[in-house]
């Protein structure tokens, strides 16, 4: 996936995602490290970031999936690759 984007963040972690305004959408979730890459080469990273938008922006910004499946507890879901999120590293 990388290849195909050639630069972005990577999200392995979100925590806070029960706090989404049902309502309207809006979310406002933190990932306690992110890692940047850009050319498929990792460039840096950060810790504490916050990453917010409304759902279905967020839906309408889906750019691309990767084939390889990731297992979270209940959750099993690709990588999945979305423009235009605002993301704050702290």
């Amino acid at each position: 996936m990388m290849r195909e984007l050639k630069e972005g963040i990577i999200v392995r972690e979100i925590m806070g995602a029960h706090s989404t305004n049902t309502a309207s959408g809006a979310f406002s979730v933190t990932s306690p490290t992110v890692y940047a890459f850009k050319k498929e080469k990792m460039i840096g990273s950060a810790k504490n970031a916050i990453i917010s938008g409304y759902f279905s922006d967020m839906l309408k910004n889906y750019v691309m999936q990767g084939g390889k499946v990731r297992y979270v507890d209940f959750l099993v879901a690709p990588m999945i690759a979305f423009k235009g999120l605002n993301v704050i590293l702290a």
